[in-house]
């Protein structure tokens, strides 16, 4: 496009650069280019859809194309400097590969106005599973036990590859209410992986009272797993009551009480 401005020419030196044109040059065209590592294909892994955010000066720019395109155009974004995050979405909505990392690590980029920016081979890899947990205790008569009245202070939880622990983390029983989810800062908890949790239910001074592994099929990446753990006294039994896709992100504790420690493996 052609911008033109009619100026005195004692001004024209002075204003040279403050030309009709700049305004439009303070936004530019971002292209991003993406692949799913290790050497995986969208129809693969069930991704459809790919969604590029830039996030940064308090603004946000997405832009999403079919996962097989291979790269996302934004146009319009305003010149600045952003945080970008690349997310290959599957056909029920979920995330299953995105650029975060393990652990997260920043993805910025700056954006020039009045040009085409490309981002090149963003890598994408598995977005981490979920673990969530809902705890019931109750005593010998079947009446539930609140934290005051029961033994049971804490639960210890782990999520596992075959033998080795992704990821753990301690709950407050006290605190704990309704779902709560397992703290993975370091997103370790890998969703083709993770088939088994290990709960055990720990007193006031952190000493185990009991233990207790459950058995899971592997969710996938991004999906989530909910087990609920329902205790008689100090005794412990586990059920898979969900494994699958992410949409019922109801929890009322999503950060899983973090004051009682949590670390990824």
């Amino acid at each position: 496009m052609s911008c033109t401005r009619l100026l005195p020419l004692a001004l024209a030196p002075l204003l040279a650069l403050a030309s009709a044109c700049g305004s439009e040059e303070q936004s530019g065209v971002v292209t991003v280019t993406y692949e799913l590592v290790p050497n995986r294909s969208c129809a693969d892994v069930g991704a459809t859809q790919v969604q590029v955010t830039l996030k940064g000066g308090g603004q946000q720019f997405e832009g999403t194309a079919p996962c097989d395109n291979g790269k996302v155009t934004l146009e319009n974004v305003k010149a600045g400097n952003y945080q970008i995050e690349v997310e290959a979405i599957d056909g029920v909505g979920d995330t299953i590969f995105d650029s975060i990392g393990s652990p997260p690590m920043p993805y910025p980029i700056e954006v020039l106005g009045g040009v085409s920016n490309n981002v090149d081979d963003v890598e994408l890899y598995p977005t981490p599973a979920k673990v969530r947990f809902i705890f019931q205790v109750t005593d010998g008569d079947g009446l539930f036990q609140q934290c005051a009245a029961s033994e049971i202070k804490h639960f210890e939880t782990r999520a596992f590859r075959g033998p080795n622990v992704m990821a753990e983390h301690t709950f407050d029983y006290c605190a704990a209410s309704g779902k709560v989810t397992m703290v993975d800062t370091n997103r370790s908890i890998e969703g083709d992986e993770l088939n088994r949790v290990r709960v055990r239910p720990m007193d006031a001074s952190m000493q185990a009272l009991s233990s207790l592994d459950v058995e899971l099929t592997p969710p996938g990446p991004g999906k989530v797993v909910e087990v609920r753990i329902d205790c008689v006294e100090t005794t412990c039994t586990g059920t898979v009551i969900h494994s699958g896709s992410s949409d019922d992100d109801d929890d009322d504790d999503p950060t899983a009480d973090p004051d009682t420690g949590g670390t990824g493996g």
